[in-house]
């Protein structure tokens, strides 16, 4: 998971004063990556690898919410309300409880989850760690196609009302990822 921020030293030296532990280049906290961008490579408190990606002639992801495209960004942790406070204390976003097992982090004034932060409880001992669900227009024939080509559904589908719908996934190699089938009838005009 890589975040895209606008000043790197500033963004490292926030996550570094609320806990997050940089790793080091050949001695350098920020590695210059040619003429694209300048990284740096943390671990958050619950243990999680985050990126840090400020773009000088490579943006990072330009499409949203068309399908194949990433579409949430999920942060799972035993501790997921301390992951989401930690989140908006380095990036001054806000946070909201959706209830005792599920926050989202916002940026102030918008109204618009930002990312999600979760644990399922039958997880067991699992890792903390970051999960993407890519957008599909079709779960159903997205889930196909994943087992047609080696991957893995894991699970049934789990509807969440008005949002749609989503499954759990695994690449052959054993990547962990989702896919989200969302419903836009009500944005739709």
């Amino acid at each position: 998971m890589w975040l895209k921020v606008s000043n790197m030293e500033e963004s490292l030296e926030r996550m570094r004063e609320h806990g997050a532990q940089p790793e080091s280049f050949d001695g350098e906290e920020i590695l210059t990556v040619m003429t694209l961008g300048k990284q740096a490579l943390l671990t958050d408190p619950s243990g999680v690898w985050i990126g840090l990606w400020e773009p000088i002639t490579f943006p990072g992801i330009g499409i949203m919410m068309v399908p194949g495209a990433p579409f949430w960004f999920e942060h799972m942790s035993p501790d997921p309300g301390a992951a989401a406070q930690f989140y908006a204390d380095c990036f001054r976003l806000d946070v909201v409880n959706h209830g005792d097992e599920y926050w989202t982090i916002q940026v102030p004034g918008s109204g618009q989850d930002a990312y999600g932060f979760s644990f399922p409880r039958d997880r067991g001992d699992a890792r903390a760690t970051w999960f993407v669900l890519l957008l599909t227009s079709d779960l159903d024939t997205s889930a196909a196609l994943v087992g047609e080509n080696g991957g893995t559904v894991v699970g049934d589908f789990i509807e969440m009302d008005d949002m749609g719908r989503f499954t759990y996934a695994a690449t052959p190699a054993g990547v962990a990822y989702g896919l989200w089938e969302a419903d836009f009838s009500e944005t739709e005009e």
